[in-house]
């Protein structure tokens, strides 16, 4: 037991105790091998490494403040147990997002569908909705017929009509 009733600095202010707090700082690599319980708040003010990506695993039980980027290697996942609430936008940069919710609620008025950088009829050709059941049903922008395609019937409910050519109001018979 080292028992010191002044700092304690070692190798020219690398590994430094104040007295007075327990206070400690390291200049340079600290390892730690085993279990660590830090009690308390942990800062880091640089590139700080958590753990081995291919075999490790980090776990939060806490509420955590990142006040910079945090990047997980690309061939990690991140999961969470809870809720997550994103204050900022949110970029999700990926071939496919995959929304498992019974209900999913949009506030905007507008869902961008096909949105590329110089959009076109062509880019636009076959976008729209999928409804799954035993066969898709769908509603999809055709540009070789420069129309709104639908693989099912339309039917309006009763009292509501099917205007046609820019008409505000009667009935329509298309057989």
């Amino acid at each position: 037991m080292l028992n010191l009733a002044s700092d304690l600095n070692i190798a020219t202010n690398k590994f430094n105790v104040v007295a007075t707090s327990g206070n400690t700082t390291i200049a340079g690599t600290l390892g730690v091998t085993g279990v660590t319980t830090l009690t308390g708040n942990l800062v880091a003010n640089a590139n700080t490494t958590l753990g081995d990506a291919s075999t490790d695993t980090l776990t939060v039980n806490a509420t955590s403040t990142f006040n910079a980027p945090v990047t997980l290697a690309s061939s990690q996942n991140l999961t969470v147990g809870g809720d997550l609430t994103v204050t900022g936008n949110l970029t999700i940069n990926g071939t496919t997002t995959t929304v498992s919710s019974t209900t999913l609620t949009v506030t905007d008025k507008n869902i961008d569908l096909a949105n590329v950088a110089t959009p076109t009829n062509t880019t636009a050709d076959g976008a729209g909705l999928t409804i799954k059941g035993a066969t898709d049903k769908t509603w999809n922008w055709v540009n070789a017929t420069s129309a709104w395609t639908s693989s099912e019937h339309i039917a309006a409910a009763a009292g509501k009509n099917l205007l046609l050519n820019g008409s505000t109001s009667g009935t329509t018979t298309i057989s």
